[in-house]
Formats: C-alpha cells, structure tokens, sequence
C-alpha cells in the first residue's frame, strides 16, 4: 500500500468517525435534552369550595406552551385518602399553539360521587420525536369538597349552603329501627306476661284486686 493510499484510508476512516459522533450526540441530545414544552402554574383553581354530585365544576389553569406540539390530557377526581381515582375522565387532545393562557374549563361530577375532601389531577403528555420519552407534566387543583344535599343558598359572594331534607314520615324504616321495634315489642310482651303471672299467683292466695284475701273477709 503507498502513502497515498494509506492517507486516503485514515481520511475515510476520521470521517466515518467524525459522522458517527456526530450522529450519536444528535441521537442522545434529541431523546434527553429537556423539553420544556409546556410550563404550569399549580394549583389549578376551582370556582367554588363545596359542590353537590352532578353539579359543574369549573376549574382555572394557567400555562405556557413553548413548542407547537399536539398532546393528550387525562383527568381524574382523587378523594382524600384513596390511591385509585374515584372518576376518570377521556383523554383529550391539546392542539393549543404557543402561547400562554388562562382558560376557564367546565367538568361534570357524577351524580353518584361519595361525599368527601376531593382534588382534580391533569396529566399532560407530549411526544417530541419517535426516539424520545413521553414528556409528562403533571398538575393538580385545590381541595375542595363534594356534599349531598339542598344547596338554599346561592348568592354571589356567598358561601353555598346545604341543609338536608327531613326524614318523610313515609318513608321506609332503617334496619336499625325495625331492629329497635321488635325490641320494645319483645320488651312490652315480656312485661305483660310477668303482670298475667302475678295476677295468677294473686288468685291463687285469694287475692282479688291487691285487697285483703277473700277469707279474711268472711
């Protein structure tokens, strides 16, 4: 092999390195290099502080998106104390442009929710490239609390107020009340017997109406 071979072989083989590397760090710097695709305000506000189930809650989020790439959003109720959300709702597609923005968003509670302490959680996720991880961002709201009940009060400015309907007169006893009523009938039962008892021994003694014995009236 002559000299000029060989120096046309080492120029071939730093170039094939020099496009290896480059190629790699493009590789490595699209998958992890930060995103910061979209930067949040938590936490997200909610219109009010007690909510009856199958009321609209309206919620507030405030947020920058810095690159014009569409991602989903998955929401979901998580009462106080629980790991597994109460309500999950479908996923939507967020198609917002760049830009920063305070939006209002409306959410239906279901009718059948439990009473408790609640917060809304949102997850936005957003996919830059097929070689890249999912990028998350998570957000939650305030608390706030779901209560039963007729709201009597609505007036702006003012905290809502619940109060609860009465027992109707008919309506179905409890378990516990049929429980309690059979009691006292047994009790009652029980009380009767014993007064049939003593009015028993009473006439066998010559007793008639706590007086003194028939004998002792002759």
């Amino acid at each position: 092999m002559n000299k000029s071979q060989k120096i046309l072989g080492y120029s071939f083989f730093a170039t094939f390195m020099i496009v290896m590397v480059a190629s790699l760090s493009a590789f490595f710097y699209v998958r992890w290099a930060p995103a910061d695709i979209l930067e949040t305000y938590s936490p997200i506000n909610v219109n009010k502080s007690v909510y009856q189930p199958g009321e609209t809650l309206t919620y507030t989020i405030q947020y920058c998106k810095n690159k014009n790439i569409q991602g989903s959003v998955a929401r979901f109720l998580l009462r106080e104390g629980n790991i597994s959300p109460e309500e999950e709702y479908p996923t939507v597609t967020n198609i917002d442009p760049v830009g920063c923005r305070d939006q209002n968003y409306d959410l239906q509670l279901p009718k059948d929710l439990p009473d408790g302490e609640y917060k809304l959680y949102m997850i936005y996720s957003f996919r830059q490239s097929s070689f890249r991880e999912v990028d998350r961002y998570y957000i939650e709201s305030v608390h706030f609390e779901i209560k039963a009940g007729q709201v009597v009060n609505t007036s702006p400015g003012q905290e809502t107020q619940l109060s609860y309907p009465p027992t109707l007169a008919n309506s179905k006893p409890t378990i516990v009340e049929k429980e309690k009523v059979k009691e006292e009938k047994k009790t009652e039962k029980v009380e009767v017997q014993k007064v049939e008892v003593q009015k028993e021994e009473k006439k066998s003694q010559g007793i008639v109406n706590d007086e003194v014995p028939l004998i002792g009236r002759l």
